[in-house]
């Protein structure tokens, strides 16, 4: 096998993994949206309850503002990687050097 049927394969199985990865997050990103709205349920029915734990709990809620601004970007930089490696597929398979090739050699 050469070197360029490898590097197809390997970027195959790294856009196999990232879209699998990205999946994954988009259900995380689901269920911070459940939690979220599930607190809002909580503040109008106990404002006053969820005030004082969320005061109390105010650095450990800075820290996850930060965790998840993190996720985000690690997100965003992930689905552009996917578009360049689709990209990069794409050249391998249209031509290799002037010719078509059949990559599932």
């Amino acid at each position: 096998m050469s070197n360029s049927h490898k590097l197809y394969n390997c970027l195959k199985k790294s856009l196999q993994e990232r879209e699998e990865w990205i999946c994954n997050v988009l259900m995380y990103f689901k269920g911070k949206q459940i939690a979220r709205e599930a607190n809002i349920m909580l503040f109008r029915d106990k404002p006053l309850t969820y005030l004082f734990v969320n005061f109390i709990n105010l650095p450990s809620n800075i820290l996850r503002f930060f965790r998840e601004m993190d996720n985000y970007y690690h997100y965003i930089r992930i689905k552009n990687e996917i578009n360049l490696i689709k990209k990069e597929i794409n050249i391998l398979e249209s031509t290799y050097y002037g010719k078509k090739i059949d990559w599932r050699k």
